[in-house]
């Protein structure tokens, strides 16, 4: 029961939410926001919640339930190029078939100097594991300005949940 709360809080969407924040000169009331891979409503809910507009936010997931989430695949996103000022694709990129392709279609979709928070999960040996070098090297030549990088490795050992968290500005 836990985990299923766990799933509709928010909790691990606003581990990149909250890096943005932290950028408290950005106008979030006007930024074109762009979440993939949110699953549930829960990442959209938190956007608004933390003063981003919801007519300014599209969602994008390869199965959705939800009005407010659009059917579709990171490696083919439906929207114009430079479309979104904010970026966020939390526990997605890791689990592509093909990262760099998921990459290079992140950054045809955002604005120059958008901001694009990325994570995913680390277990040792285990299938969709990353690390924040991995991250790095799928925008490497289009990060402008690094604002957040957590590894998996920052983790104290006894934390068997690590994640790679990298939040940054890219250049075009």
């Amino acid at each position: 029961f836990k985990n299923i709360l766990e799933m509709f809080s928010g909790n691990r969407s606003m581990l990149l939410i909250n890096q943005v924040l932290s950028l408290s000169y950005l106008d979030r009331k006007n930024l074109k926001v762009l979440t993939v891979g949110p699953r549930t409503e829960a990442e959209i809910f938190c956007l608004i919640a933390s003063g981003f507009n919801k007519k300014n936010i599209e969602a994008v997931d390869l199965q959705s339930y939800s009005p407010l989430i659009k059917v579709g695949d990171l490696h083919d996103l439906k929207f114009a190029d430079d479309s979104f000022d904010l970026i966020i694709c939390g526990w997605t990129i890791a689990y592509s078939y093909n990262k760099n392709k998921a990459a290079k279609e992140l950054i045809r979709v955002a604005k120059n100097s958008c901001i694009i928070s990325v994570a995913g999960t680390y277990a040792e040996n285990e299938k969709g594991s990353i690390t924040i070098e991995k991250l790095k090297s799928f925008f490497q030549s289009n990060i402008k300005k690094t604002f957040f990088s957590l590894n998996y490795s920052d983790f104290p050992q006894k934390i068997s949940s690590k994640h790679s968290i990298l939040t940054f500005s890219i250049k075009k």
